[in-house]
């Protein structure tokens, strides 16, 4: 049986009495338009019916021979632990009663008379598939988001008021030695009990505060964020943590200061410009370069280079420049370039 959904809700019962079996079946059909019943005449038909086509909802006597309507039920359990399966008997006791509650029905009713019957039947029948759909709906987009998380390089964490995880998420569990929901139940102040600072964030969550930090877990760096939860009257019952892998980003990060440090104390001038932008204007100047040429960083980026150029600036090497930074080529060459006071000094 498909766990496919369709707008029509499809019926079985199963009546060892062939007659009351499609009496019921049309009087169903009459009280719902979008009712479409099949039936069987014994419980062994029935699962015939469940194996060949999908079926949201289960109506079945009791009393039938070769396999009663418990046996009928504690067979369906078997395969589809969550199928609406209604016992409607007209035989039923008090023992049989708790006996199918035992086993999993999901309604017990029993036959009447008249044709009332029919539409507490039809009733129970949509309001347990109503039930049955939304919480496959639930279970199916919870299954969707985990799958989604579980590929992500992030974790996910919620908590319930007593700190217990109630869900933990997300490829970057790997990271830290965890596996999705592996900590659901413990609680945080156990899990990352040698992590203080992890501690500390999760108890001004708790006490009402947006935290937003970054924790290294290992040699993992986390940027994270816990958001308390809050009930109706506005107190906290919870927190939920988002926390994103950004160590190679970190490392990135790292690693680009330490360059731009670099060149920002190299001791020689150092400029940068870019090609792709109009004019090819300054994007970058390093300390050297502003002590030499007497300008600030603010009066030259943005600015064409050609600014350090003078009446005596030879016209050659500075085609050469020109040339090089088109066709993407190293080129030295030598200018007689000037300084913001006016005075001149080669560059080379």
């Amino acid at each position: 049986m498909s766990a496919a959904h369709h707008e029509s809700v499809r019926v079985l019962h199963a009546d060892d009495e062939p007659d009351f079996a499609d009496l019921t079946a049309m009087h169903l059909e009459r009280e719902r338009d979008d009712f479409e019943v099949v039936t069987a005449t014994s419980a062994t038909e029935g699962l015939e019916h469940l194996a060949e086509s999908d079926i949201d909802c289960i109506v079945s006597d009791y009393d039938m021979p070769g396999m009663d309507g418990l046996e009928f039920l504690e067979a369906v359990r078997e395969e589809y632990p969550d199928l609406p399966f209604i016992l409607f008997t007209g035989r039923g006791s008090e023992e049989i009663a708790s006996e199918a509650i035992s086993a999993g029905v999901t309604e017990y009713l029993n036959k009447g008379t008249g044709t009332d019957q029919y539409t507490v039947l039809a009733d129970r029948i949509a309001n347990t598939v109503e039930k049955y759909r939304a919480e496959r709906e639930l279970i199916e987009t919870d299954q969707a988001v985990r799958t989604i998380l579980d590929s992500l390089p992030l974790v996910l964490y919620t908590l319930d008021g007593e700190g217990r995880f109630t869900r933990s998420q997300g490829k970057a569990l790997e990271t830290i030695g965890l596996e999705p929901g592996e900590v659901v139940g413990r609680s945080v102040f156990e899990v990352f009990e040698g992590f203080p600072k992890i501690i500390d964030h999760y108890e001004r969550a708790f006490d009402g505060e947006l935290v937003e930090e970054v924790v290294e877990v290992g040699d993992t760096v986390f940027r994270s964020w816990y958001q308390p939860l809050r009930d109706e009257d506005g107190d906290v019952v919870g927190v939920v943590g988002l926390s994103t892998d950004v160590t190679e980003r970190e490392r990135r990060e790292d690693e680009l200061e330490w360059k731009t440090a670099a060149l920002d104390n190299a001791p020689i001038g150092i400029t940068m410009t870019d090609p792709a932008q109009e004019d090819n204007p300054l994007v970058f100047v390093n300390e050297h370069f502003c002590a030499q040429t007497g300008y600030t960083e603010e009066e030259v980026l943005g600015r064409n280079c050609r600014l350090l150029q003078g009446e005596e600036t030879d016209p050659e090497p500075v085609a050469q420049l020109r040339e090089g930074i088109e066709a993407k080529e190293p080129v030295t060459t030598e200018l007689r370039n000037y300084r913001k006071d006016g005075t001149a000094f080669w560059n080379e």
